[in-house]
């Protein structure tokens, strides 16, 4: 779990209860998903 604008065990994110709150992490983190498959 991610605080709003937080960094949890070195991962940067906006990511709170597995969803990202932030739109523009969230697209960050959907260009890393599909980067990374």
């Amino acid at each position: 779990m991610y605080d709003s604008h937080g960094e949890i065990n070195g991962k940067k994110g906006h990511k709170i209860l597995g969803k990202y709150s932030c739109s523009k992490h969230r697209t960050i983190a959907k260009s890393q998903e599909s980067t990374n498959k």
